[in-house]
């Protein structure tokens, strides 16, 4: 893998509501995320930005790569965070995001077993922000108007400015 297709900010797909998936087609998806994930370094990954409309998602828990397929939240923590967050759809920007500082999700695992997981930290957050991407919301859409302009300003910047590269991939950024 030399070239990884991202699509960002702009990309229709990245609004839409992704489709439940069969076990073997998100299986394949679920492989090319991880495979992107670290290859990249990437905190997670979900199939829309990658152009596909699945509900498939990748995170990082530490030193493993969790993999689901049709994941959902089955709980989030009534406690809350503010917490600097990115996204490689949003390249070049960070603003602080409010989340639950923990939750479970449910979905099937990349052996096909359907799995409940308790995520707190990093990885709750993580978790969250790939299953928004299913769900066609951006991490800026849970900002102020203000600070939203701000982020998109970056952002434009950013993709103007540089050539991305992430431990020797070139990042191709499709609009």
């Amino acid at each position: 893998m030399s070239v990884v297709l991202i699509r960002t900010y702009g990309d229709p797909i990245l609004r839409e509501r992704c489709e439940v998936v069969a076990y073997e087609d998100g299986k394949k998806t679920a492989l090319l995320l991880e495979d992107i994930v670290r290859a990249i370094g990437a905190a997670g990954m979900s199939a829309p930005q990658i152009g596909l409309r699945q509900r498939v998602i990748c995170f990082q828990n530490g030193d493993v790569i969790i993999s689901l397929i049709n994941p959902k939240l089955s709980a989030v923590a009534s406690e809350e965070a503010e917490v600097d967050e990115g996204c490689w759809s949003l390249l070049g920007t960070l603003a602080p995001v409010s989340r639950p500082v923990s939750c479970e999700v449910v979905g099937t695992n990349i052996e096909g077993q359907e799995v409940s997981i308790s995520l707190q930290g990093m990885p709750a957050r993580s978790c969250q922000h790939e299953i928004d991407h299913l769900n066609g919301v951006l991490f800026i859409d849970l900002l102020s108007e203000v600070k939203r302009h701000l982020v998109l300003k970056k952002h434009r910047k950013f993709k103007i400015d540089k050539k991305i590269r992430a431990n020797g991939i070139r990042i191709q950024l499709r609009p």
